[in-house]
């Protein structure tokens, strides 16, 4: 492969050519991407434990503070709790993936359950959402 530099400034413009020589590399150090089966199983179960350690976060740190309700929380609690779920989804997706023993594995364990609790976080809003728009419309 070369590779064709100009430099441009001073009097005239000079070009250079540099060879550059690029090894193929093992399959051994290539990253691999994970079955799509083994990245939906992954990221369902970070997402489930992401949930359940978060409601029990929330639980004990509405302890602490005067709101009763999630409309009464502050905003850095709300925050907080989002943070956590995709903490608790990323590590979770750690300890899954972890044994697949594959190169990438702590990268793409982290990054799929780290996306498993934040789309925890959106499927339990969807589904309050949803609960409560049902709720209203049985009152009228």
């Amino acid at each position: 492969m070369s590779v064709n530099i100009t430099k441009t400034g001073g009097s005239a413009p000079k070009e250079q050519t540099i060879n550059v020589t690029v090894a193929p590399q093992d399959g051994a150090d290539a990253p691999t991407l994970p079955a799509t089966s083994n990245l939906i199983l992954i990221a369902g179960v970070a997402a489930v434990v992401a949930w359940g350690v978060t409601q029990i976060v929330k639980a004990g740190v509405r302890g602490f503070t005067k709101s009763k309700k999630k409309t009464e929380d502050p905003w850095w609690l709300s925050m907080a709790l989002r943070l956590t779920s995709c903490v608790v989804g990323g590590c979770a997706g750690l300890a899954l993936f972890s044994p697949l023993e594959m190169s990438g594995a702590v990268e793409w364990g982290v990054a799929v359950g780290a996306g498993g609790g934040a789309l925890a976080t959106v499927i339990v809003a969807a589904i309050k959402s949803r609960i409560r728009g049902a709720g209203n419309a049985k009152k009228s």
